[in-house]
């Protein structure tokens, strides 16, 4: 089914997802799109919830994180929710 997260930095390098090299945020997830590699926040099944999410990455410092949906594992939509 179609899940939520937070996208918070994109890098054209590997960065551990530790809390530490990401603000504190805890259970930040790496994803390879091309040649540059993506870093979420937060999973969810609902937009709403997401959006909890999306405030904890602003409130950290990620002023220009966005939700993005993914189903199966791939991203569905490359325009910002």
């Amino acid at each position: 089914g179609v899940f939520f997260k937070v996208q918070i930095a994109t890098s054209s390098t590997q960065i551990e997802t530790t809390p530490e090299n990401f603000k504190g945020l805890n259970g930040v997830e790496v994803y390879l799109s091309g040649k540059f590699y993506k870093y979420t926040y937060g999973i969810c099944r609902d937009k709403s919830k997401a959006a909890v999410f999306l405030n904890e990455a602003k409130q950290a410092g990620y002023d220009s994180a966005f939700i993005v949906s993914f189903e199966n594992g791939k991203r569905l939509n490359w325009e910002k929710l």
